[in-house]
């Protein structure tokens, strides 16, 4: 993660993020059919609008991002990516020689990226990262920066609000108060304040799956087996109809520059 100057308003900071991803190190290859309905969906969603092929990619907040290697070993994407977190870099760049793959890292706080990093991208993405500020729209501005023209920014967050945001507020109120709770009206109108147009918007996931309990160990062990047991039989369930019971975990903006 990389979150900018104390003016920002940040509800993280760096030690937060060596501390968070020194918990959830995976060094395994990414399968094709990685991660949880969750992950499932959004990857339906990148099919119908991001193109395959040799296209440049920028992940925010990259720290040892699954996102990141799916795109460079499934979309044979060029893949940046950027984090100020030497732990969630560390785990990345391992996790990329396990899988054979190249990708151009930067160690920095995102907000002093711009003279370093003078390259326009096809695809910015961030997932889980504007929801750390109290002004979603500073990041917003800046990650649109780097886009050209014709690229597209992809913005993925925890719903927080609702079923999601009660139980991680009774589960694990420390990660609770890290983030800022948005509605999915919310953060299209943080993007529409930082000069994105939508493209599409989405509210996916299920209920309960997403909940972070890194701080939690035992009661982690046995939500990561109730999540596992819950994804086997939503991902028997059309997306549809998940939809639209309206209880989802996760948000998912795609927005261009006005």
């Amino acid at each position: 993660m990389g979150l900018g100057s104390d003016e920002m308003k940040n509800l993280t900071d760096k030690k937060f993020w060596d501390k968070f991803y020194s918990k959830r190190n995976n060094e395994k290859k990414l399968g094709e059919q990685w991660g949880g309905i969750t992950q499932a969906h959004l990857k339906t969603i990148f099919d119908k609008y991001l193109s395959r092929g040799n296209l440049d990619y920028l992940e925010m907040g990259c720290g040892n991002s699954s996102w990141l290697i799916y795109f460079a070993k499934y979309y044979n994407y060029n893949v940046t990516g950027v984090d100020y977190s030497h732990k969630g870099i560390e785990y990345l760049k391992q996790r990329l020689k396990l899988e054979g793959l190249k990708a151009d890292l930067y160690e920095e706080d995102f907000f002093e990226l711009k003279d370093k990093l003078k390259k326009k991208f096809d695809i910015v993405s961030s997932f889980g990262v504007i929801e750390h500020f109290e002004k979603p729209c500073e990041p917003l501005k800046l990650f649109s920066l780097f886009l050209k023209k014709d690229g597209i920014l992809v913005t993925g967050i925890p719903k927080l609000i609702g079923m999601q945001g009660f139980f991680q507020k009774i589960l694990d109120k420390e990660i609770y108060l890290k983030h800022k709770p948005m509605s999915l009206e919310d953060i299209i109108e943080k993007h529409k304040k930082a000069g994105l147009t939508i493209v599409d918007s989405f509210e996916i996931g299920f209920g309960t799956i997403g909940l972070n309990l890194t701080n939690r160990k035992i009661l982690k062990k046995f939500y990561i087996i109730y999540s596992s047991l819950l994804n086997k039989v939503l991902r028997r369930i059309n997306f549809k109809l998940i939809d639209k019971l309206k209880i989802g975990s996760y948000y998912l903006i795609l927005s261009r520059i006005d």
